[in-house]
C-alpha cells in the first residue's frame, strides 16, 4: 500500500508548508534561532565590510529581507523582477535616410482628414492603397477637389488604418519570442517594399501627377511604419 494521501494538490501543499513556518516563526524556539542566526550575520557583516561602507551593508540587508520573503511565498516586488529585453535585432536597421523620411506632419487640422480618421468618408478608393493602379482612377463621387484636398484624404484614412493596429496585446496572445520573431519579419518586408516603392517611382515620375503624389505618400507612410515597429515605439503608444 502506498502512502495516504495528503494534501489535494500543490498549492495546498504549499499553503500548508507557509502556515507550519509561520507558526515556527512566532514560537519561542524559532525568535530564538532567528535571533542567533542575525547575530552571528551582523558580525560576519562588520567583519568582512570596512566600518565606512554603510550602503554595501544596506545592500545586503536588503538582499536578505528578500530572500526571507520569497521563502515564506510572499509576491515577488515588481521593482526586482528582471524584465525581459525587447529588441529587434535580426530586423534590418534604420539608416539615416530612412529615420529622416519617416518625419513628416499630417494635416490633421484638415477636415478631410478628420473626417477619414473618423472612418465616415468614402470614395477615396484606389488611392488608399500604394500604386501602381491597374486602370485609371475614377474621380466621380470623389469627397476631394484638389490635390491637397486628396493628400489629406489619404493621409487620414492611413492614420485611421495605424491606429486600428493594436500589436501589443500579441505579447500577451503569443509570447515574447513569437511576437518579436513576427515582428521582425514584418521590418523585413516592410524595407523590401519601401525599395520595391522607390523604384517604382523613379521609372513612373513624369507621368500622372496624382498617382506620383501617391507613391510619394505611401513611400513615407512605409517608412513611418517601419521605424514605429522597428525601434517598438508603439510600445509606448498602444
Amino acid at each position: 500500500m502506498g502512502r495516504r494521501r495528503v494534501y489535494a494538490n500543490e498549492e495546498e501543499r504549499c499553503q500548508a508548508a507557509r502556515a507550519s513556518r509561520s507558526k515556527y516563526d512566532q514560537s519561542s524556539r524559532g525568535r530564538q534561532v532567528r535571533a542567533e542566526y542575525q547575530t552571528r550575520r551582523a558580525k560576519t557583516t562588520r567583519r568582512a565590510l570596512p566600518d565606512n561602507d554603510a550602503r554595501r551593508a544596506s545592500k545586503l540587508k536588503s538582499q536578505a529581507k528578500y530572500r526571507q520573503s520569497i521563502r515564506r511565498g510572499r509576491q515577488v516586488p515588481v521593482s526586482r523582477r528582471k524584465t525581459p529585453r525587447l529588441a529587434l535585432d535580426k530586423a534590418p536597421e534604420v539608416r539615416a535616410d530612412v529615420a529622416e523620411e519617416s518625419k513628416f506632419l499630417l494635416p490633421t487640422v484638415h477636415p478631410l482628414f478628420q473626417q477619414a480618421l473618423s472612418g465616415s468618408l468614402e470614395g477615396v478608393e484606389p488611392y488608399i492603397y500604394s500604386p501602381p493602379y491597374p486602370t485609371p482612377p475614377s474621380h466621380a463621387h470623389c469627397p476631394y477637389n484638389t490635390e491637397e484636398e486628396l493628400d489629406a484624404c489619404v493621409h487620414g484614412s492611413l492614420a485611421a488604418e495605424e491606429r486600428a493596429v493594436v500589436m501589443i496585446g500579441e505579447l500577451q496572445r503569443v509570447g515574447r519570442g513569437q511576437a518579436l520573431r513576427r515582428w521582425t519579419q514584418m521590418a523585413s518586408n516592410m524595407m523590401e517594399a519601401w525599395l520595391q516603392i522607390v523604384a517604382e517611382e523613379a521609372a513612373y515620375w513624369g507621368k500622372d501627377a496624382r498617382v506620383v503624389r501617391m507613391y510619394g505618400i505611401h513611400r513615407r507612410w512605409i517608412v513611418r511604419r517601419f521605424v514605429r515597429l522597428r525601434t517598438l515605439a508603439f510600445l509606448d503608444q498602444d
